[in-house]
């Protein structure tokens, strides 16, 4: 539906401002309640495509211990209420990006 592709629109503008005001190697955290690929990792790409000469997604292995909860996508971690490790939390998505 076009209220979904009018939240990636908004996000990726959003999330676009927020990386022009981070310093170098400055830690961007980008979260939504939302189970929505577009909304999620296609946002993280959409960036990457526009800012990647800029902007990295931080990958660590120990993220998942971190959180303690959810799966990896493609590039963040996905909360889901169902997932067992999960508790009942969620839905939640959370990518990390650094400024380089």
């Amino acid at each position: 539906s076009n209220s979904y592709k009018q939240n990636v629109k908004k996000q990726v503008s959003l999330l676009k401002a927020a990386t022009h005001a981070l310093s170098n190697n400055g830690i961007l955290v980008y979260s939504t309640c939302s189970i929505n690929v577009y909304e999620n990792d296609g946002v993280i790409e959409k960036i990457l495509q526009s800012r990647g000469d800029v902007i990295e997604v931080v990958e660590e292995d120990d993220h998942h211990v971190t959180f303690g909860v959810g799966e990896k996508t493609k590039y963040g971690w996905m909360i889901l209420p169902d997932h067992a490790s999960c508790l009942g939390m969620g839905p939640m998505y959370i990518a990390k990006l650094r400024k380089v």
